[in-house]
């Protein structure tokens, strides 16, 4: 019997990138299920939504990640987040410098 995990839903702010051009993001969600098309039977599984949709046609993204993949996607997001937030608060400090 599966066991699907909880829904953790985000509002996104951004644009994505498909076969058909680009989109405007509106929300996202991450979840654990058993996978359609992934080599594992389970795992961690992230939806990329455009305009609010739910359901087929609103998903543009859908990935199903292992375990280490969907935490080595989250580290280095969170990484490159520091980083471009370090050089942000850096190029503020300069320009009040002046």
């Amino acid at each position: 019997m599966c066991e699907f995990g909880q829904v953790t839903k985000v509002s996104l702010q951004g644009s994505g990138k498909s076969g058909v051009g680009w989109f405007k993001l509106k929300d996202g969600q991450v979840y654990h299920d058993h996978f359609y098309k992934a080599d594992a039977a389970e795992g961690i599984v992230v939806d990329v939504l455009k305009d609010g949709e739910l359901g087929e046609l609103g998903v543009h993204v859908s990935l199903e990640l292992d375990n280490a993949s969907a935490r080595a996607l989250a580290l280095a997001i969170l990484n490159t987040v520091d980083t471009l937030e370090a050089k942000q608060a850096e190029t503020d400090r300069r320009l009040a410098a002046r």
